[in-house]
C-alpha cells in the first residue's frame, strides 16, 4: 500500500520502504512524529508526516489497532453509566 503524506495509514503493516515519517498522535497522543525504517511496523489510524512511503499489509482492516479502538470507543457508549440514562433535563 503506498501511503502519501498526510494520508491516514489504512492498515495495520510492515515499513517496505526506506523510512517512515508517522504521526500518531491520534492513537498515542504523542504530538511528535516517529521515524520508522524499513522492518519496522506502522498501525492504522495514525498519518504520513513526512514523504511517501509503501507498507505491506500484515492483517485485514477489520483486525487493524484502529478497528480495535473504533470497537472500543462505540462498546463504551453502549455501556454507559446507568446514572447517565437517568439525567431529566429541564
Amino acid at each position: 500500500v503506498l501511503v502519501r503524506g498526510g494520508e491516514v495509514v489504512p492498515v495495520d503493516g510492515m515499513v517496505v520502504s526506506e523510512e517512515a515519517i508517522v504521526d500518531e498522535s491520534a492513537l498515542t497522543g504523542e504530538p511528535l512524529p516517529v521515524s520508522v525504517r524499513r522492518g519496522g511496523s506502522v498501525r492504522s489510524g495514525t498519518a504520513a508526516a513526512g514523504v511517501a512511503f509503501e507498507v505491506r499489509a500484515l492483517r485485514p482492516a477489520s483486525e487493524s489497532a484502529y478497528a480495535a479502538l473504533v470497537r472500543l470507543v462505540e462498546r463504551a457508549q453502549e455501556e454507559r453509566a446507568p446514572f447517565v440514562r437517568k439525567v431529566i433535563l429541564p
